[in-house]
C-alpha cells in the first residue's frame, strides 16, 4: 500500500473523519497491483531448463534437459506452442543463445563428427544452418539481429585461442582482438554493432569492446577495476556487462555516451548485467548482503530491484529467481530460477498498471479533500501534491514499454 494510504489508515484511529479516511484507503486498494506475472516454461521432459533470450513478442530460447536427462537441447518457446525441441547439427546436445524479433535462433550444437559448431535456426523452414568455424574445431553463436547477422566466438586455425566472429551474407569473419590472443562476441544490434570481450597484449586483463564493422574499440573498465566484458547492446548503442579486478569485485555496468556507470549490487559484493533493452532497463544477477546465492534483478530508473520481491504472489509462489538473462522492450524478462528444487526457465511479464476506476478517482479526490480539511494545521495540507507525485512515480516504475 502506498505511504500516503498507510498514513491515512493509521490516522483512522484518531480522527473523527473516519469516513473520509476510509474513502482514501478504499481508493488506494483499488490502485494496488503486483508487478510481474511469472510463467514456468517447463522442460523437454527432463528436470531442468534455462531461459536465455526473449524476442520482442515473448518468444524464448534456451536449453533444457530431455527425458531421462540424457541430453540438453536448444528449445523454442511461445505461449501458443509451448516448448519445442529444435534439434541439433547431428550431435547429442545443443544450446539456444539468442533470438531475433522474427524468431531466428542462434546457438551452438555438437556435430555428428567432432566439435561444437555455431548454428542459425529458422523456425519457418525448421532448418538449422551450420555456420562453421574460423578454422578450428569449435564455435558458438551468442547473438543475432533481425537481419540474420550473427556474432560469437570460434577457435582459429592452428591455435587453441578463440576469436570473436561476425557472420554475415554467408561468411564468417574474424574480428580480431585488442592485442591479446582471445576475444568473443556476445551480442549484435540491428545496426550491426557487436559487443563482447578481448584480452589486451599479454593476456593478463580483459576489456569490453564495441565493433563497428571495421574497428574494435576498447571501452575500458570501472574505477578501481582492471577488466570488463560487454554482454549486450541495444539499438541506441548503450550496452551492459560486468567489470572487475584490482580493488573491484564483479559489478554490472551500463556504458553509454562514452561513460561507464556502475550499477552496484543488491547489497552483496557482486553483480552482472546480462541484457539491456532500448529503454535502458537492465537485467542480470546480484548477491544481496549476507546471501550465499545470486538473485535476479532488474535495473530501471536508476534503481536495482530484486525480482523476487516484484513477483505476483500467485504465479510467483515457490519460485526463487536466480538470474535474469534477457529483457525485451516490453519489459518481459527470461532467465532461470529454482522451483520445487529444480532449475526452471521462466518468463516474467509486467502486469499493466490499471487506470483508476471513476469510483476510485472520486473516492481518492473526496477523501483527500475531506481529510486535509479535518486535519489541516496552520500550514496548508500537502497531501494532494504528494498524491499527485505518487501516481506518476508508480506508473514509471511499473511501465516497461
Amino acid at each position: 500500500m502506498p505511504r500516503i494510504c498507510q498514513t491515512v489508515a493509521h490516522n483512522m484511529k484518531y480522527t473523527p473523519k473516519t469516513i473520509a479516511a476510509f474513502a482514501l484507503v478504499a481508493a488506494c486498494s483499488l490502485h494496488a497491483a503486483p508487478l510481474y506475472q511469472v510463467a514456468n516454461l517447463g522442460t523437454l521432459g527432463g528436470n531442468s531448463s534455462l531461459g536465455i533470450a526473449v524476442s520482442g513478442t515473448g518468444q524464448v530460447t534456451g536449453t533444457s534437459a530431455t527425458s531421462g536427462n540424457v541430453s540438453s537441447k536448444a528449445f523454442y518457446y511461445s505461449a501458443a506452442q509451448g516448448m519445442i525441441d529444435i534439434g541439433t547439427l547431428g550431435g547429442v546436445n545443443s544450446w539456444g543463445r539468442a533470438i531475433s524479433e522474427s524468431g531466428l535462433i542462434a546457438g551452438s550444437s555438437e556435430t555428428a563428427t567432432a566439435g561444437q559448431h555455431a548454428f542459425l535456426y529458422d523456425g519457418t523452414s525448421n532448418s538449422m544452418l551450420d555456420l562453421g568455424t574460423l578454422g578450428g574445431l569449435h564455435s558458438a553463436a551468442l547473438g543475432v539481429n533481425d537481419a540474420g547477422q550473427v556474432t560469437g566466438d570460434s577457435h582459429v586455425t592452428g591455435s587453441g585461442a578463440t576469436h570473436a566472429f561476425l557472420y554475415s551474407n554467408g561468411a564468417m569473419i574474424d574480428m580480431g582482438t585488442l592485442g591479446g590472443s582471445t576475444s568473443g562476441g556476445f551480442a549484435i544490434n540491428n545496426a550491426g554493432y557487436v559487443v563482447g570481450y578481448s584480452t589486451l597484449s599479454g593476456d593478463s586483463v580483459m576489456r569490453a569492446f564495441v565493433f563497428d564493422g571495421v574497428t574494435m574499440f576498447d571501452l575500458g573498465t570501472l574505477p578501481g577495476g582492471t577488466s570488463s566484458q560487454g554482454l549486450d547492446i541495444n539499438d541506441n548503442g548503450a550496452l551492459t556487462g560486468v567489470a572487475w579486478g584490482g580493488t573491484l569485485a564483479e559489478h554490472a555496468f551500463i556504458y553509454s555516451n562514452g561513460a561507464m556507470l556502475d550499477l552496484g549490487t543488491l547489497g552483496g559484493s557482486s553483480s552482472t548485467g546480462w541484457s539491456i533493452n532500448d529503454r535502458g532497463d537492465v537485467t542480470g544477477w546480484s548477491y544481496e548482503q549476507g546471501g550465499s546465492d545470486p538473485l535476479a534483478f532488474v535495473y530501471a530508473d536508476g534503481v536495482m530491484s530484486d525480482l523476487n520481491e516484484l513477483m505476483d504472489p500467485t504465479s510467483g509462489a515457490g519460485w526463487t529467481l536466480i538470474s535474469g538473462q534477457d529483457i525485451n522492450d516490453a519489459g518481459q524478462i527470461t532467465g532461470y530460477g529454482v522451483l520445487n528444487g529444480e532449475y526452471r526457465a521462466f518468463l516474467l511479464t509486467p502486469l499493466t498498471v490499471p487506470e483508476p476506476s471513476s469510483l476510485a478517482s472520486v473516492l481518492l479526490a473526496l477523501g483527500l479533500f475531506a481529510w486535509c480539511k479535518a486535519t489541516r494545521p496552520v500550514r496548508p495540507c500537502r497531501l494532494l501534491s504528494t498524491a499527485r507525485a505518487w501516481r506518476p512515480a508508480v506508473a514509471a516504475r511499473l511501465a516497461r514499454t
